[in-house]
């Protein structure tokens, strides 16, 4: 039996039976490969198949997730994760090779597991894995604890070979890239307002500070990617998982912070926290940057339609340092 998750129905994109998707470059690949479903249902047969194929059934649980398909199934005991169309089996590989590598320096993170001696199964036109799941109840940690999870991660990660693949969605953007994904969505009508955004880019352009030091990173550190526990923080979702500015991340924390309901966190004392937890300090350069990255993360979000609020985020941060 699988229990599906919450719908809300499919939004269709342009008259051109395509699912709304935001991001141009995931767009254009849905076009080039439109033998591709781009939505996966729990239901689907390609899934169901790959579940007998494992034996993993009968019943399936779905754990929802803004990107792929999770499934806890065998049980309870695993889940199953089958990946976007876009997603390749050596990107897959790699990120599988970077988790396993945190989990021996003692990061609680979930290690997909050999069935059959593979780690990667077809699951119709997509890949899949399945991992151990992590039985965890979340406590409301406070930013601090967020940012110091973050430190941790960014010294375990360091100590391993860097990623050898990227995703299709860049993790860190700058100024150039916001304007050509605005241009592109603009063109197709992918976005409302344009014209609200482009001065905010622009104004961006004008404060930007180059990139400094760069490093692996997680790509997507808000508190549902790096839950924390009563036995310390729990670690998923490494799609985005790229070599780019470490201050790239502490952005995403703090814009996701913004959108938290209640007081405004102390930038200073997660800046900390994260320096304590990381075991280096940041730079000059990397704080002047920290001033503007948050925005980008903005723009990035709202250009793409993920989620509400963030052009209001933009702004203000804008109007904070100006």
């Amino acid at each position: 039996m699988i229990i599906p998750r919450p719908t809300s129905g499919t939004v269709r994109f342009s008259g051109e039976g395509l699912p709304m998707i935001g991001h141009p470059l995931v767009r254009s690949w849905v076009r080039r490969h439109p033998d591709r479903e781009f939505e996966q249902a729990a239901d689907a047969p390609a899934v169901r198949r790959l579940l007998r194929e494992l034996d993993l059934g009968p019943d399936a649980y779905d754990l929802s997730g803004e990107d792929h398909l999770n499934l806890r199934v065998g049980g309870g005991r695993l889940v199953l994760r089958s990946y976007k169309p876009f997603i390749t089996r050596p990107r897959i590989l790699d990120l599988q090779r970077i988790r396993a590598g945190l989990a021996e320096q003692g990061l609680r993170v979930a290690v997909p597991i050999m069935i059959g001696g593979r780690s990667v199964f077809r699951c119709g036109s997509r890949w899949a894995e399945v991992e151990p799941y992590l039985d965890h109840q979340p406590t409301r940690g406070r930013p601090e604890e967020l940012f110091a999870a973050l430190g941790r991660l960014h010294r375990a990660l360091l100590r391993l070979a860097p990623p050898t693949t990227s995703d299709l969605r860049a993790t860190y953007v700058d100024p150039s890239t916001l304007r050509r994904w605005l241009r592109r969505n603009t063109a197709e009508g992918a976005i409302a307002d344009p014209e609200e955004l482009e001065p905010m880019i622009n104004e961006l352009g004008r404060r930007w500070v180059p990139a400094e030091r760069v490093q692996p990173i997680h790509g997507d550190p808000h508190g549902e990617n790096l839950r924390q526990t009563a036995d310390g923080p729990v670690y998923f979702d490494f799609g985005g998982l790229a070599t780019a500015p470490r201050t790239w991340d502490l952005a995403v924390a703090h814009a996701y912070l913004l959108r938290t309901p209640g007081p405004r966190p102390d930038p200073a004392a997660l800046d900390d926290a994260y320096q304590r937890a990381a075991q280096s300090d940041l730079t000059d350069r990397e704080r002047s940057a920290l001033r503007v990255y948050p925005v980008a993360v903005a723009l990035m979000y709202a250009i793409c339609g993920w989620g509400e609020g963030w052009r209001t985020i933009a702004r203000n941060l804008l109007n904070d340092h100006r």
